[in-house]
């Protein structure tokens, strides 16, 4: 396996070890808290296109047919090793909780190599200014 980040759009990196290639491009990042049931969730087509973090620490994996997902984001993984999307292992999935329940939506990449971090970070970025109003 090869070192692997997370990059959000807010800046923050998250290092873990990566099986399989990077992200083709910036993805929505959302976590789901689920004890059992990951094997489902993989093959959720309403997760098509995300970048998903479970945030129990023990992922186990049982034989996956299909994946929507665009990469895994697991603290410690058991199982099938030969999904057909990015896994990120050894990351601290509930501080990226955190983040995005923080931040709300939340877009970021997987990737192998953090050389194009500013080029990548000002893909995920809004490019016109938001102005929120809190009442």
């Amino acid at each position: 396996m090869k070192e692997g980040y997370l990059v959000l759009e807010t800046g923050e990196v998250f290092v873990g070890e990566l099986l399989g290639e990077s992200t083709s491009g910036a993805r929505e990042v959302v976590f789901d808290t689920r004890m059992i049931g990951f094997d489902e969730l993989i093959g959720d087509a309403c997760y098509a296109g995300q970048i998903v973090v479970f945030s129990y620490p023990l992922v186990r994996l049982g034989k996956v047919n299909k994946t929507c997902l665009e990469a895994i984001v697991v603290d410690e993984l058991i199982g099938s090793e030969e999904l057909d999307v990015p896994v990120l292992i050894g990351v601290d999935t509930r501080d990226i909780m955190r983040k995005v329940r923080k931040y709300g939506s939340v877009k970021g990449f997987v990737t192998d190599s953090l050389d194009r971090k500013r080029d990548l970070l000002r893909e995920v970025s809004c490019k016109t200014n938001v102005s929120v109003l809190m009442g």
